[in-house]
């Protein structure tokens, strides 16, 4: 467990390959959070895709629905889909989970970064662009509200 720890710190202050080689051989569903952080925040839009797929699996498959972190994959795989201009691949995706992304978190945003004929190029890409700094602000106030709730030892 200390050793995630300090790789979140790791990925957090930036040091994405430090952090990369010390998930080496680290199989753990934190370790695969902590793989998808690093490829999103490198903006590695192929890897986001990849790996974002390797985490849902056939889950698309299953009529069960998707949780939060399920939804959050499968919106980051669309945003790396769209700014990689992948029209194939947001074909794919939303003819996988358009069902599962409907009426919860994130909906909206799927079906407009998906639409076949979206209403505007310029306007889905500012959107796929604000998403992506959003969730890395998200990501940092997380972390951030983590420190300071955290139990302090001073004595």
């Amino acid at each position: 467990e200390r050793r995630m720890i300090e790789i979140r710190a790791l990925v957090e202050i930036g040091s994405y390959e430090e952090a990369e080689v010390m998930l080496e051989g680290v199989n753990s569903a934190v370790a695969e959070d902590l793989r998808s952080d690093i490829y999103w925040k490198t903006e590695d839009w192929d890897r986001v895709v990849s790996h974002g797929y390797k985490m849902l699996g056939n889950r698309w498959e299953d009529s069960l629905e998707l949780n939060n972190k399920e939804r959050k994959i499968v919106l980051r795989i669309a945003v790396a889909l769209a700014l990689e201009e992948n029209t194939a691949g947001l074909e794919r995706l939303r003819s996988q989970y358009l069902t599962h992304m409907e009426n919860g978190l994130f909906s909206n945003a799927f079906v407009m970064i998906t639409e076949k004929d979206p209403k505007t190029g310029s306007s889905v890409l500012q959107l796929t662009q604000s998403i992506a700094s959003v969730d890395q602000l998200e990501t940092f106030m997380d972390s951030y509200r983590a420190e300071f709730e955290a139990p302090t030892n001073i004595n």
